[in-house]
């Protein structure tokens, strides 16, 4: 194929080298959640950080993340509950979005921390989800198990956007402090 048409040999390999860097870190957030502390262990944007490159491996996608602030104050429950909804809006993305981009950021300080995921895929009508889909359901009930809010907006052809907003207050206020 080499000798044949160096430029397609020559594509093939960088698609190659692209799906390998994406099941390395798939597995490597295999093997971190498969450990008992093995999310508590980690900071939050690293573990995005691998959400968001095991997700280019698997699809010919671009994605743009951004980290900032300090994360290390949060709990491991809230850490927890970030991870797993970007973990559901990435395969979501994967599996019904047809995006070609996707934008996963995070921000916070020691009060509030925000993550916004967006696409700019297909969207899709929120009143029209067949029935048995409960990916956003679930989204909404993590969110709602730490005081976050989750906000979702997507439309026909406009892509969707993801934001869920935590904020220490809210445990002050629940907790009665």
């Amino acid at each position: 194929m080499w000798k044949r048409n160096p430029e397609v040999a020559q594509q093939g390999l960088e698609e190659l080298a692209q799906m390998t860097q994406g099941a390395l870190a798939e597995m490597r957030n295999l093997l971190i959640e498969l450990r008992p502390n093995g999310l508590a262990d980690k900071p939050l944007a690293e573990l995005l950080q691998q959400l968001t490159k095991g997700i280019q491996g698997r699809a010919s996608l671009q994605v743009i993340t951004t980290m900032e602030g300090d994360h290390r104050f949060l709990s491991n429950e809230v850490k927890l509950v970030f991870y797993r909804i970007t973990q559901e809006a990435l395969n979501n993305i994967i599996k019904y979005a047809q995006a070609t981009l996707v934008s996963v950021s995070l921000h916070g300080d020691s009060q509030k921390t925000i993550l916004r995921i967006s696409d700019n895929g297909c969207g899709f009508d929120y009143n029209k989800i067949p029935s048995g889909h409960l990916g956003i359901a679930i989204m909404k009930e993590r969110a709602e198990s730490i005081g976050a809010t989750f906000h979702l907006s997507s439309y026909p052809g406009e892509g969707t956007e993801i934001v869920l907003s935590w904020s220490i207050a809210v445990l002050k206020i629940g907790s009665g402090e």
